[in-house]
Protein backbone atom coordinates (compact mmCIF):
# COMPACT_ATOMS: atom_id res chain seq x y z
CA UNK A 1 0.00 0.00 0.00
CA UNK A 2 1.16 3.74 -0.76
CA UNK A 3 2.16 5.70 2.27
CA UNK A 4 -0.71 8.17 3.56
CA UNK A 5 -1.00 11.61 1.64
CA UNK A 6 -1.55 14.63 3.19
CA UNK A 7 -5.27 16.00 2.72
CA UNK A 8 -6.34 19.65 2.19
CA UNK A 9 -6.75 19.79 5.95
CA UNK A 10 -2.53 18.75 6.28
CA UNK A 11 -4.23 15.58 8.25
CA UNK A 12 -3.02 12.21 7.22
CA UNK A 13 -5.88 9.96 6.33
CA UNK A 14 -6.33 6.58 8.23
CA UNK A 15 -5.39 3.36 6.87
CA UNK A 16 -8.17 1.70 4.89
CA UNK A 17 -8.56 -1.65 6.75
CA UNK A 18 -8.72 -4.78 5.28
CA UNK A 19 -12.82 -6.09 4.35
CA UNK A 20 -14.98 -6.40 2.32
CA UNK A 21 -16.96 -3.42 0.84
CA UNK A 22 -20.63 -4.96 1.33
CA UNK A 23 -22.37 -2.08 2.76
CA UNK A 24 -21.85 1.69 3.54
CA UNK A 25 -24.73 2.89 6.09
CA UNK A 26 -23.27 6.79 5.92
CA UNK A 27 -20.16 8.43 4.53
CA UNK A 28 -20.16 11.66 6.27
CA UNK A 29 -16.86 13.27 4.52
CA UNK A 30 -14.85 12.44 1.73
CA UNK A 31 -11.42 14.49 1.31
CA UNK A 32 -9.54 14.38 -1.79
CA UNK A 33 -6.33 14.46 -2.07
CA UNK A 34 -4.20 17.58 -3.20
CA UNK A 35 -3.60 16.86 -6.60
CA UNK A 36 0.74 17.00 -7.31
CA UNK A 37 2.02 16.83 -10.52
CA UNK A 38 2.26 13.11 -10.81
CA UNK A 39 -0.90 12.02 -8.93
CA UNK A 40 -2.88 9.95 -10.90
CA UNK A 41 -6.65 10.76 -11.61
CA UNK A 42 -9.22 8.12 -11.30
CA UNK A 43 -13.19 8.69 -12.50
CA UNK A 44 -15.42 6.73 -11.16
CA UNK A 45 -18.62 6.03 -12.37
CA UNK A 46 -21.38 4.18 -9.85
CA UNK A 47 -24.98 4.97 -9.87
CA UNK A 48 -24.76 2.96 -6.57
CA UNK A 49 -23.80 6.40 -4.17
CA UNK A 50 -22.74 4.45 -1.05
CA UNK A 51 -20.31 2.45 -3.39
CA UNK A 52 -19.39 5.67 -5.25
CA UNK A 53 -18.39 7.43 -2.04
CA UNK A 54 -16.70 4.54 -0.38
CA UNK A 55 -14.66 4.00 -3.27
CA UNK A 56 -13.95 7.49 -3.69
CA UNK A 57 -12.54 7.33 0.31
CA UNK A 58 -10.53 4.08 -0.73
CA UNK A 59 -8.92 5.52 -3.68
CA UNK A 60 -7.96 9.35 -2.40
CA UNK A 61 -6.54 7.79 1.24
CA UNK A 62 -4.30 5.70 -1.26
CA UNK A 63 -2.68 9.18 -2.71
CA UNK A 64 -5.29 9.00 -5.80
CA UNK A 65 -7.77 12.33 -7.04
CA UNK A 66 -10.69 10.61 -7.63
CA UNK A 67 -13.51 12.25 -9.44
CA UNK A 68 -17.21 11.11 -9.12
CA UNK A 69 -20.04 10.63 -11.84
CA UNK A 70 -23.37 9.27 -11.58
CA UNK A 71 -24.09 8.08 -14.91
CA UNK A 72 -22.55 7.44 -18.24
CA UNK A 73 -23.56 10.80 -19.75
CA UNK A 74 -21.82 12.53 -16.55
CA UNK A 75 -18.58 10.91 -17.07
CA UNK A 76 -18.74 11.87 -21.21
CA UNK A 77 -19.17 15.12 -20.22
CA UNK A 78 -16.38 15.11 -16.96
CA UNK A 79 -13.94 13.16 -19.70
CA UNK A 80 -14.74 16.13 -22.32
CA UNK A 81 -13.09 18.30 -19.94
CA UNK A 82 -10.55 16.47 -17.77
CA UNK A 83 -7.57 14.47 -17.74
CA UNK A 84 -8.42 11.68 -16.51
CA UNK A 85 -5.44 8.44 -15.64
CA UNK A 86 -8.46 5.81 -15.41
CA UNK A 87 -11.70 5.39 -15.41
CA UNK A 88 -13.72 2.60 -12.95
CA UNK A 89 -16.80 2.36 -14.98
CA UNK A 90 -20.31 0.97 -13.56
CA UNK A 91 -21.93 -1.78 -16.00
CA UNK A 92 -25.59 -1.79 -14.64
CA UNK A 93 -26.66 2.13 -14.58
CA UNK A 94 -30.21 3.54 -16.46
CA UNK A 95 -30.07 5.64 -19.38
CA UNK A 96 -26.28 4.79 -20.62
CA UNK A 97 -25.21 1.45 -19.13
CA UNK A 98 -21.46 0.86 -18.46
CA UNK A 99 -20.91 -1.08 -21.82
CA UNK A 100 -22.21 1.66 -24.70
CA UNK A 101 -20.21 4.24 -22.36
CA UNK A 102 -17.22 2.23 -23.01
CA UNK A 103 -17.81 1.90 -26.80
CA UNK A 104 -18.13 5.94 -26.85
CA UNK A 105 -14.95 6.20 -24.81
CA UNK A 106 -12.94 4.15 -27.52
CA UNK A 107 -14.54 5.25 -30.60
CA UNK A 108 -13.55 9.11 -29.30
CA UNK A 109 -9.71 9.40 -30.53
CA UNK A 110 -8.78 11.20 -27.69
CA UNK A 111 -9.85 8.79 -25.47
CA UNK A 112 -8.62 5.66 -27.34
CA UNK A 113 -5.88 5.00 -24.71
CA UNK A 114 -7.67 5.90 -21.73
CA UNK A 115 -7.81 2.60 -19.16
CA UNK A 116 -10.86 1.60 -18.36
CA UNK A 117 -11.81 -1.23 -15.61
CA UNK A 118 -15.24 -2.17 -15.52
CA UNK A 119 -16.83 -2.21 -12.24
CA UNK A 120 -19.82 -4.29 -11.53
CA UNK A 121 -22.20 -6.75 -9.42
CA UNK A 122 -22.08 -9.14 -12.40
CA UNK A 123 -19.84 -12.28 -11.73
CA UNK A 124 -20.13 -14.09 -14.93
CA UNK A 125 -17.22 -14.95 -17.04
CA UNK A 126 -18.97 -14.25 -20.16
CA UNK A 127 -19.72 -10.77 -18.84
CA UNK A 128 -15.65 -10.46 -17.74
CA UNK A 129 -14.50 -11.78 -21.30
CA UNK A 130 -17.27 -8.95 -23.05
CA UNK A 131 -15.49 -6.37 -20.98
CA UNK A 132 -12.01 -7.02 -22.50
CA UNK A 133 -13.04 -7.94 -25.87
CA UNK A 134 -15.33 -4.15 -25.96
CA UNK A 135 -11.36 -2.46 -24.71
CA UNK A 136 -11.54 -2.89 -20.79
CA UNK A 137 -8.33 -3.46 -19.27
CA UNK A 138 -9.57 -5.37 -16.32
CA UNK A 139 -12.91 -6.65 -14.46
CA UNK A 140 -13.51 -6.01 -10.57
CA UNK A 141 -16.58 -7.38 -9.04
CA UNK A 142 -18.68 -5.96 -6.40
CA UNK A 143 -18.09 -6.07 -3.41
CA UNK A 144 -14.58 -5.98 -3.63
CA UNK A 145 -11.86 -6.48 -1.51
CA UNK A 146 -9.91 -3.08 -0.83
CA UNK A 147 -6.59 -4.98 -1.32
CA UNK A 148 -7.37 -6.34 -4.14
CA UNK A 149 -9.09 -3.27 -5.55
CA UNK A 150 -5.44 -1.40 -4.92
CA UNK A 151 -2.91 -3.79 -5.87
CA UNK A 152 -5.24 -3.60 -9.52
CA UNK A 153 -5.34 -0.26 -10.04
CA UNK A 154 -1.98 0.09 -9.13
CA UNK A 155 -0.64 -2.73 -11.39
CA UNK A 156 -2.08 -0.56 -14.22
CA UNK A 157 -0.57 2.80 -13.18
CA UNK A 158 2.83 0.34 -12.63
CA UNK A 159 3.05 -1.20 -15.94
CA UNK A 160 4.35 0.65 -18.53
CA UNK A 161 2.23 1.16 -21.68
CA UNK A 162 2.18 -1.99 -23.69
CA UNK A 163 2.85 -4.10 -21.02
CA UNK A 164 0.60 -7.02 -19.61
CA UNK A 165 -2.29 -4.31 -17.98
CA UNK A 166 -2.27 -2.49 -20.96
CA UNK A 167 -2.84 -5.32 -23.94
CA UNK A 168 -5.35 -4.42 -26.50
CA UNK A 169 -8.89 -6.02 -26.41
CA UNK A 170 -7.60 -9.12 -28.80
CA UNK A 171 -4.97 -9.99 -25.90
CA UNK A 172 -6.88 -10.08 -22.75
CA UNK A 173 -5.11 -10.87 -19.54
CA UNK A 174 -6.84 -13.99 -18.10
Amino acid sequence: MSPACPTRTGATPARVPRHRLTEVTEVTEVTDVTGSEDSKHILIVDDQADILEMTAMILSGAGYVVSRASSGMQALDHLATQRCDLVLLDINMPEMDGWETLRLIRADQDLTDLPVVMFSVKNEFRDKITGLQEGALDYITKPFEVDQLLYRVRRIFDTPRGGPAHRPPSQPVM
